[in-house]
């Protein structure tokens, strides 16, 4: 294909060379032409007879030189599209390739859309266990301490089903309702009796409050001097 390549190209320029020849001598022969006619004019060393027959045959010179150069043209004309189509390699843009190209990019962006999807959905799920982690350590913080401040309170809630089915009337309850919830709606009551008697006592509340204030800056003091003493222990590895 390359030497095939090189040989068209050979001949094309071998091509251009005769026309631009042919160019030259036609542009000669028209000024010949131009200086018989002016020869005929001025001159009578020659017959105008003589003269006429000389142009005539430049002329036909003339003509038979255009349709050379005509005739050339096209065979340039015809040797560039067969080397457009048949020698030269088709370029990455043709309608084919095109095509395989918007396909891929399709896909690509498939591809991503579902790697973002599948990345979004791991953020939530992340999301949503760090949430639950929270909830949990929440409610078993909760939990953990809400007897002791009941009982503290002189309120004392179900532990477990056993004894809550030992009261008649809770059995009762549970028949009427179909929910547990109803074994604790005193006790909710009741703790909420407490906090509307703290609410409206304010020399209570402010005594508590007080107390709690006191008791989270002691909590602070010893939190900042464990820290203290670990940074310092810190310190002292590293060096």
């Amino acid at each position: 294909m390359e030497i095939t390549k090189v040989m068209n190209v050979t001949t094309v320029i071998s091509i251009i060379k005769i026309t631009l020849l042919t160019l030259i001598t036609f542009v000669i022969k028209i000024i010949l032409v131009m200086n018989l006619i002016f020869m005929c004019n001025v001159t009578v060393l020659y017959s105008v007879m003589d003269i006429m027959f000389i142009t005539k045959v430049i002329l036909l010179t003339l003509v038979i030189d255009m349709i050379f150069i005509i005739l050339i043209t096209i065979l340039i004309f015809i040797i560039y599209v067969m080397l457009r189509r048949n020698i030269m390699p088709r370029k990455p843009g043709s309608f084919g390739d095109a095509a395989l190209s918007a396909l891929s990019v399709n896909e690509e962006k498939e591809k991503l859309r579902n790697e973002l999807k599948l990345k979004e959905e791991a953020l939530k799920r992340k999301s949503r266990s760090v949430k639950e982690k929270f909830n949990t350590s929440r409610v078993s913080a909760t939990m953990s301490v809400a007897s002791t401040v009941f009982s503290a309170l002189g309120v004392e809630m179900y532990t477990s089903l056993q004894s809550a089915c030992k009261n008649p009337a809770n059995i009762r309850r549970l028949n009427n309702s179909g929910s547990f919830d109803v074994l604790f709606d005193d006790d909710k009551k009741i703790l909420l009796a407490i906090a509307d008697f703290i609410r409206n006592r304010p020399d209570v509340q402010g005594e508590i409050m007080d107390f709690v204030d006191k008791y989270r800056k002691d909590l602070y003091a010893k939190t900042a001097s464990v820290d203290d003493l670990n940074d310092n222990n810190e310190e002292n590895n590293v060096e």
